[in-house]
């Protein structure tokens, strides 16, 4: 038998070093080892908890819990601290990639720019989508799967496709992403709808910027407001426009004043959501707008389902009507 005795100390606050010694049963040393230096990272608990267990600790969390109908599966992942994993030569960034991607999809990952935001946003959408298609999975009774037998692959126009290997036989459900400022959502449900989500924060937005280039003319009545329920007005239709592009498979390209905001009700009873009519190429589409007060400010959550039932939504303008309830609606979910 060998006995190994060793001494780990820490040379500051990201480095250790170690020296090991191996011992025989007569105390004789039969080999040494000295002058080991390794990286120590200090990462937060839910992420430990996801690297030891991705199935059971996830980064992401349900969203709107009892506010959706069952058979819509949102899920929000907030962004783990700014660094982290980038930290190492990105090493946590590429972890995360070969724990829940597949061979496809770390492709597309590794096709993306090394440098900035853009692979960690990426990356964090695909994790949240992945877990929202298998909350909705669970809900349909299928087996659990892991995150990377969930692959989300991109179809036409950059919307993103599910593809189950081992549910080959059965329609895949649809799924939409969004990503905001260190948050992303995901929304998933059955393959005969088409969904649309999107997340919008209100900071470091600029809000007259923002009006000029996304809202025509003719959409500028639902914006006479005052300042500050105009700027979340403002953030709340252009993350209806965004929805509602989503929703229809082909995005704003580039054309956000080509989708018209023609009705909206911003200004709920307590427990609904905002509601907002967007129209594009004589096609309506009905969005719901969440507030996520787990983000300080509130963000926006706006959600469409191209299969909802058309809506009575009014055509007055909001400045025209704020304290004018709508009758007979029923808010889009």
């Amino acid at each position: 038998k060998l006995l190994c005795r060793g001494r780990i100390a820490m040379q500051g606050e990201t480095q250790l070093e170690a020296s090991f010694d191996l011992i025989d049963s007569s105390g004789a040393l039969q080999m040494q080892a000295t002058g080991w230096e390794d990286r120590v990272f200090t990462v937060p608990d839910r992420f430990h908890a996801f690297r030891s267990n991705p199935d059971l600790a996830p980064l992401s969390e349900p969203a709107l819990a009892g506010l959706l109908p069952a058979e819509l599966c949102l899920r929000r992942l907030v962004a783990l601290p700014e660094g982290l994993l980038d930290d190492g030569g990105t090493i946590w960034k590429r972890v995360v990639a070969h724990m829940v991607l597949s061979r496809e999809e770390r492709a597309l990952f590794y096709a993306l720019p090394a440098q900035g935001p853009r692979r960690e946003e990426w990356l964090m959408g695909r994790l949240c989508a992945k877990d929202a298609v298998r909350d909705w999975l669970k809900l349909q009774g299928q087996p659990a799967l892991t995150a990377a037998e969930v692959e989300i692959l991109d179809g036409p126009l950059g919307r993103p496709l599910v593809r189950i290997t081992a549910l080959a036989a059965q329609p895949a459900p649809s799924v939409s992403i969004s990503h905001s400022q260190g948050v992303a959502v995901a929304l998933a449900s059955h393959a005969g709808v088409s969904l649309g989500v999107d997340y919008q924060s209100s900071q470091r937005v600029d809000t007259e910027a923002l009006i000029r280039g996304a809202f025509s003319a003719a959409e500028q009545p639902w914006l006479a407001l005052p300042s500050a329920e105009r700027s979340f007005a403002a953030i709340a239709l252009w993350a209806a426009k965004e929805a509602a592009a989503k929703a229809a498979g082909t995005g704003l390209a580039g054309r956000p004043q080509d989708w018209q905001v023609v009705a909206a009700h911003l200004q709920p009873s307590p427990g609904t959501p905002a509601v907002a009519r967007i129209r594009h190429t004589g096609s309506d589409y009905d969005v719901a707008l969440h507030l996520d007060h787990a983000s300080s400010p509130p963000a926006v959550i706006a959600l469409c389902v191209r299969e909802a039932v058309p809506q009575t939504l009014s055509a007055t303008p909001l400045s025209q009507r704020r304290n004018t309830p709508l009758t007979d609606t029923q808010s889009p979910q």
